[in-house]
């Protein structure tokens, strides 16, 4: 034996998963997020002002509706990334094409009748449920026909983008979505400004989904050349697909039910324009999702390939240190918020937002710091293959949630209201990583002695430490001073040696360039 294939038969299958790799992965899922809404910050007003509030708003609503019919997918394009994963762990390339195009099949025939049902129910929707205007009808109903063809091409580009996504080519993911996501928004505005109407840039963002379905195919056959042969069924795949995507397709309809009841509570409990009071910090707050999701969006195929190779200490090592890192970023952010919650709400929506929405503010702050560790451990139970406990927990949180959330708008109010949804968001994630031990892929111990249990309590607390400020706003300032003796006092109870170092490295290598950039601009 050459020693070139003594090295591959002692390699595990699959991608390498080390740290710094996965890293820049998550830098990569990071840009492929936030570039985007960039764009659309400096679009939007202009697709405002040229097509009016009106046809805007059957734009807005034609990207939501095929947004949510991708639950029509019933959690197949999450399906097919776990088990391509699994199969390249477990270096079974010959798996993979009856998982993807068994899950392609599917998404054909989900994706047809999604269109059917988009087609007939057009009218209704137009005249009877969105109160559309008279005049908008026949073009509202033409862009909704339009986009109906959409939906099958949305469905299958999420099992090919999942066979990127499972040998960790975040690079070419991002290559092919950063520039379809930027043109949902640039097509339009180029459209407009050329002199065409909604019913001609429906249609041209309609062929862009085409053309980004054919690049996520080619793309997916010359990664994986076993892919290249002709598409088959495989009827024992199917099983395996339909029931890990049906607990997938409950966590995806309860979810968001789960996020957005609060609102509708609102509205319909108090009055229309209290929702804009709670929504506002909402919507803040919900940007900063993008964190938790490229990371997860990482993790998620990398604890499906570890789980492939039964490898439970890289698992559980991974795990730990992703969800400790992501309690930091998230924490460190969050804490700043709930500090800065009635300065930061009067700078950006002014006086009456800073009186009514900062406890609002803070309460979703840190809801949201326990929604981002509940994501990690989430991925983690999928990666293993137990996409039902999520679903369960998510069922069992509904019917304790929203007659709590009712009471607490009857006797709270909008504070009442956001502190049962932080309480819920908080208790989601206890109960998720609780399971996660469970199920064998962490310990307790290890819990605490890698430093994620003092992760959690110490970032809680200084989150937590900002409704003081409602004492006085001076404590405001109190934050810079906080947050250092929290991480100074704790640092060797959270980090390891190992991590300490690696990340003085990372701040002198950011500040090193830095340096080099000013010094470059000066000459």
């Amino acid at each position: 034996m050459s020693p070139k294939e003594a090295i591959r038969e002692s390699s595990p299958p699959g991608p390498v998963l080390s740290q710094r790799f996965l890293a820049g992965n998550v830098l990569l899922n990071l840009a492929g997020y936030g570039l985007p809404l960039v764009v659309a910050l400096f679009t939007l007003p202009y697709l405002i002002h040229r097509l009016g509030t009106d046809r805007f708003g059957i734009l807005s609503l034609a990207w939501v509706l095929v947004g949510y019919l991708g639950f029509m997918d019933f959690g197949l394009g999450r399906a097919s990334t776990k088990f391509v994963a699994e199969a390249l762990g477990r270096g079974r390339e010959e798996d993979i094409p009856g998982y993807l195009w068994t899950a392609v099949l599917f998404q054909v025939l989900a994706g047809a009748a999604g269109a059917v049902i988009v087609v007939l129910v057009s009218p209704v929707l137009i005249r009877d449920i969105l109160r559309i205007p008279a005049a908008l009808h026949a073009e509202s109903e033409l862009v909704l026909k339009i986009l109906a063809l959409s939906v099958p091409l949305v469905l299958v580009s999420a099992s090919f983008r999942g066979v990127l996504e499972a040998q960790q080519k975040f690079r070419a993911v991002n290559a092919v979505k950063i520039p379809s996501s930027v043109a949902n928004y640039l097509i339009p505005a180029a459209a407009l400004f050329a002199g065409a109407g909604l019913v001609e840039i429906i249609a041209v963002l309609v062929a862009a989904r085409g053309a980004t379905l054919g690049f996520w195919i080619g793309i997916s056959r010359r990664s994986l050349p076993v892919l290249r042969t002709r598409p088959v069924f495989h009827r024992g795949k199917a099983v395996k697909l339909l029931k890990f995507g049906g607990w997938t397709t409950v966590t995806s309809v309860v979810g968001p039910v789960l996020d957005y009841a609060d609102r509708f509570f609102i509205g319909s409990l108090l009055t229309i324009g209290a929702v804009s009071f709670y929504a506002a910090p909402g919507e803040a707050v919900a940007k900063l999702g993008i964190i938790p999701v490229s990371i997860t969006g990482t993790l998620f195929p990398a604890f499906s390939a570890l789980n492939g190779r039964m490898d439970r200490e890289s698992l559980s090592s991974l795990f730990v240190r992703a969800a400790k890192y992501t309690v930091l970023a998230v924490g460190t952010i969050v804490s700043g918020m709930t500090f800065g919650a009635p300065i930061i709400l009067r700078l950006w929506l002014g006086a009456e937002f800073a009186a009514k929405s900062s406890v609002v503010f803070q309460f979703l702050a840190i809801g949201f710091l326990g929604t981002s560790l509940g994501l990690v451990a989430f991925s983690l139970l999928q990666g293993m293959g137990r996409a039902d406990i999520p679903a369960k927990f998510y069922l069992l949180e509904a019917v304790i949630y929203l007659p709590a959330l009712w009471l607490g708008l009857k006797t709270g109010g909008l504070n009442g209201a956001a502190a049962v949804w932080m309480l819920r968001a908080v208790g989601d994630a206890a109960l998720l990583m609780n399971a996660s031990v469970r199920s064998g892929a962490l310990s307790w111990r290890r819990f605490w002695r890698d430093g994620l249990g003092w992760a959690i309590v110490v970032f809680g607390l200084l989150a937590s430490a900002g409704f003081l400020v409602r004492l006085s706003p001076w404590l405001i300032l109190a934050w810079p001073c906080l947050f250092g003796a929290a991480v100074g006092l704790s640092r060797r109870r959270i980090f390891s040696d190992e991590e300490w170092g690696w990340g003085i490295r990372l701040v002198r290598r950011i500040a090193g360039r830095a340096e080099t950039w000013k010094f470059r601009r000066a000459a």
